[in-house]
């Protein structure tokens, strides 16, 4: 996973995610360095993303207790 591609958005309706196939969560920091919970989405066109607050991700890694995707 290259982490120059990823970005941390705002989502619109952040529940929505948590019932998708596409979402995982894992961990990643961002411009901050701040180490938080996140949901990593891989559908490409989801509408439920919200770019104007779109910042770089420094890292990403999944919590041990899921499966890598």
């Amino acid at each position: 996973m290259n982490s120059s591609d990823l970005r941390i958005v705002r989502l619109l309706e952040p529940d929505l995610c948590l019932e998708c196939r596409f979402a995982h969560i894992v961990e990643a920091s961002g411009a901050d360095g701040e180490v938080r919970q996140l949901i990593r989405c891989q559908r490409k066109d989801c509408d439920n993303w919200d770019f104007r607050s779109a910042e770089s991700v420094g890292m990403v890694r999944l919590p041990r207790t899921q499966e890598p995707f």
